[in-house]
């Protein structure tokens, strides 16, 4: 079973040429199984690499902020839905919102669920998570209203990026960073 992924339509604008019909993945190319068990983790490295190997041209990813600052890629303010303890592998009791533990807490503590042991990896930082893109020519498509994060998109992809905001001032700002 496959999410279904972002279709888009978007006039010439600076940055990359999206005219036409382009296709992101949403949130990478996760999957889950006949279960309903994670196989591909959502916002995981290997989410960026399945969509690279199916051929769609972006990503859709999300962005939060970690209790010490960090800015990392995660859909939910919580991890309960698409993490496990690192320890044991085990469903978290408690909810654990990325705004309340630092990114050093995340690692150590907390992978991506999946069905397959070796992609029980840790949260990937926006950064990380930009330079697989650029590695593999996938355009990403920010989901934030985090300026900073924009401010990294350019640094790494120069303009082969695209906002995806509810905020029109955060769209218009996107691009003077």
């Amino acid at each position: 079973k496959i999410e279904l992924y972002y279709t888009v339509a978007l006039p010439q604008v600076q940055g990359p040429d999206l005219t036409g019909i382009h296709h992101f993945a949403h949130r990478g190319a996760w999957s889950k199984d006949n279960s309903e068990a994670w196989v591909i983790p959502e916002n995981s490295i290997t989410g960026i690499q399945q969509a690279a190997l199916m051929g769609y041209e972006g990503i859709e990813l999300d962005v939060r902020y970690t209790s010490d600052g960090k800015m990392v890629v995660m859909h939910d303010g919580s991890i309960n839905r698409t993490m496990r303890n690192a320890s044991d592998y085990s469903s978290l009791n408690e909810d654990v919102y990325i705004s309340q533990i630092s990114l050093d807490d995340l690692r150590n503590n907390y992978v991506f669920a999946s069905v397959i042991p070796s992609y029980r990896t840790m949260i990937p930082t926006l950064e990380e998570y930009l330079y697989e893109c650029k590695r593999l020519n996938v355009v990403p498509m920010l989901h934030s209203d985090i300026q900073a994060s924009y401010a990294m998109a350019k640094q790494i992809m120069g303009d082969d990026w695209v906002c995806l905001s509810g905020d029109l001032e955060s769209c218009k700002s996107a691009r003077a960073v």
